[in-house]
């Protein structure tokens, strides 16, 4: 059985997306979010084969979630969606190394299906495996974390995917200084980027905390 999960902003083509993959022999879809933030919570990502999703997510970057996804599991194949043309995604395909294929929504559903058995044949990218990396280095140097009131509620806000701009004017701060805490914040948990923060604050225990 091929476990899927499926990540788009409109949920009428998820809907549609879900039906049709779930009619495919050997095929279950275990989940279909609007929100990759919802899926990373909510989805047991070691037990899924291929992630589906949407390149031009609006309130997400498909490109980072895709790098947390394979964080959780280095084995998950990931396709890129997208209901534009995919020539410029393709290049940042390369320039990334994250999506293992890229089909465009307006192509049958039978290209999608064909390029989810097609990706099973391809070996796992490891160029986002820096994030699990940064991880598992913090860990192996018995890195004891511990995060102010102010860092969880920087966390927080990384969590709800604001932009440096709305972080600013949720603490009225300017945003460098915004982008000064957040260098704190991301040498405190071990990690250099937003979405290896993210994954820090669920293996270290911060999602409560920050919530």
């Amino acid at each position: 059985m091929i476990h899927l999960v499926c990540i788009d902003h409109h949920q009428s083509f998820l809907d549609g997306l879900s039906l049709h993959l779930s009619q495919q022999e050997k095929m279950e879809v275990v989940g279909c979010f609007s929100d990759p933030l919802e899926a990373i919570r909510k989805i047991d990502w070691t037990s899924v084969e291929v992630l589906i999703i949407e390149v031009r997510l609006k309130k997400a970057s498909a490109y980072e979630f895709a790098a947390i996804a394979r964080a959780f599991n280095s084995e998950i194949r990931i396709i890129g969606i997208s209901a534009i043309s995919i020539g410029k995604s393709r290049q940042r395909l390369k320039e990334f190394d994250l999506f293992n294929d890229f089909v465009e929504k307006r192509e049958p559903i039978k290209s999608l299906i064909a390029s989810v058995h097609h990706v099973l044949t391809f070996p796992t990218s490891k160029k986002s495996s820096k994030f699990l990396y940064q991880i598992k280095s913090a860990k192996s140097k018995g890195l004891d974390v511990e995060l102010s009131e102010h860092q969880l509620r920087l966390l927080k806000l990384l969590l709800d995917d604001c932009t440096y701009s709305e972080m600013a004017d949720i603490q009225h701060v300017s945003v460098n200084t915004v982008k000064y805490h957040l260098k704190l914040l991301y040498k405190n948990l071990g990690v250099t980027s937003r979405g290896a923060a993210i994954q820090a604050a669920y293996e270290f225990g911060f999602v409560d905390s920050a919530s």
